[in-house]
């Protein structure tokens, strides 16, 4: 008897581990998703192919799924860097330029928020609250393009009621 409680035992073990495998499944999945969309979003910034990216930069974006970091948030603070960036002409050549800027963004995104998720397309300080000390390259950029985006914004309103002049 002792031989049939030890199997249905060794059963048991073996469905718990099946279960927690599936698990694990699904979590991989997960980073997996949010990775693609990630390396989706950089190769169409920088008109690459997915098999165009450097290992390291690969690295890092699996780096920063793994802490947490929403890929949403990821996207969007690409996205702003880069067209800083092409704005003044210079050229981003690696992800890892970004990763200041990505931190940066989600600490102001928890801080801000504690948890509570913010809705897609709402704008996000580049820092966070507080005044630091020092600003780094990235953060004074940033703070510039909003600065363009702004201008641009209002530059754009004004147009319309200028139709009158040399009349």
């Amino acid at each position: 008897m002792s031989s049939l409680s030890s199997e249905r035992a060794d059963k048991n073990v073996h469905s718990n581990k099946d279960i927690i495998k599936d698990l694990d499944v699904d979590a991989v999945d997960d980073r997996d998703s949010e990775f693609e969309s990630i390396l989706k979003a950089y190769c169409e910034i920088h008109q690459k192919l997915d098999m165009q990216v450097r290992p390291l930069d690969i690295k890092l974006m699996q780096e920063m799924i793994a802490l947490g970091v929403p890929p949403p948030l990821i996207i969007r603070v690409m996205q702003q860097v880069h067209q800083l960036k092409m704005a003044r002409s210079e050229r981003v050549s690696s992800f890892a330029f970004y990763k200041n800027a990505i931190m940066d963004a989600w600490e102001a995104e928890r801080a801000i928020t504690e948890g509570v998720p913010i809705p897609e397309g709402v704008p996000l300080p580049p820092v966070a609250l507080g005044s630091p000390q020092r600003k780094t390259k990235q953060q004074r950029d940033l703070e510039e393009l909003d600065r363009m985006q702004e201008e641009a914004m209002r530059d754009g309103n004004g147009r319309g009621h200028r139709s009158d002049e040399g009349h």
